[in-house]
């Protein structure tokens, strides 16, 4: 085989163990016939191939088929913020973006044979705090002609601006993350075992993160607490809810929480 296609069965191959959330010593084990370690990292490392059996074997053993380690890569995740709390290993925080990798290059994939692809537009802008995040959701809104509805499918608006969004079945620990791929495409990715109001809103936080430009000497603590704002005023604007409820309440009844629930998609915790 050509160094070419060698670099390629390197790189797949430590995809595919880390997309399984393995280390070298669990894959060695899984292997049948067993397989070294060290060999398994040469592998890795592009230093020797495979014959046909270990191939086979290694194919079987991390739930791929033969040719997935041979496909070229199409797909670079780069520029990723991570939205997951701190307890989340970060060998899974290296699965999650290798499996990233693999959900995009088939979404891609099936973009070109549709001829369906579309543009990122969406405008990005400088904020230094909640106010200004809570303004540029507006005007974010307004770009996307959503009025003062709620938004039905905020994973299909994203998608129809030309933001690709990915749902994976993950730990509880990981909420979801953003960045790009290539440099330039846009991408969400949402944990899947979630309900659908936390799908929607942290794909909106992590919208937050693409469209929000803020000065690096803000804390990470108050940067997740601006996306929280953009993302609750994309859902529910406040002069929305000022409207339903008045400016003043003494107390708001659960019935009128639950019909707000109900018409944007939000939670009772995020409307309060």
């Amino acid at each position: 085989m050509n160094k070419q296609t060698n670099d390629i069965f390197s790189r797949r191959l430590r995809q595919a163990r880390m997309m399984k959330g393995f280390s070298l010593e669990k894959l060695s084990q899984c292997v049948t016939p067993a397989i070294t370690r060290q060999a398994i990292n040469k592998y890795e490392k592009g230093l020797m191939m495979p014959d046909s059996r270990v191939l086979i074997a290694l194919a079987a053993a991390l739930g791929v088929k033969i040719d997935y380690f041979f496909r070229p890569f199409t797909v670079e995740v780069d520029r990723v913020e991570f939205r997951k709390k701190p307890k989340f290993p970060e060998r899974m925080a290296m699965a999650v973006r290798e499996k990233v990798r693999e959900e995009l290059e088939r979404y891609l994939e099936v973009e070109q044979l549709c001829g369906c692809s579309t543009e990122f537009s969406m405008p990005r802008k400088r904020v230094s705090n909640i106010d200004e995040a809570v303004l540029h959701a507006n005007e974010v809104r307004k770009h996307l002609g959503l009025g003062y509805d709620g938004i039905t499918n905020a994973i299909e608006v994203l998608e129809d601006n030309g933001v690709k969004v990915i749902e994976i079945a993950e730990d509880t620990d990981f909420d979801g993350l953003s960045g790009y791929a290539n440099s330039s495409i846009p991408l969400i990715v949402v944990n899947g075992n979630f309900p659908t109001e936390r799908k929607r809103f942290t794909a909106l936080h992590e919208l937050g993160h693409l469209l929000l430009d803020i000065p690096e000497d803000v804390s990470s603590k108050e940067v997740e607490h601006i996306c929280n704002a953009f993302a609750s005023e994309l859902l529910l604007p406040v002069s929305v809810l000022k409207t339903k409820l008045g400016d003043s309440r003494h107390d708001i009844s659960l019935s009128e929480l639950t019909d707000i629930q109900r018409q944007f998609g939000i939670s009772i915790d995020d409307i309060m």
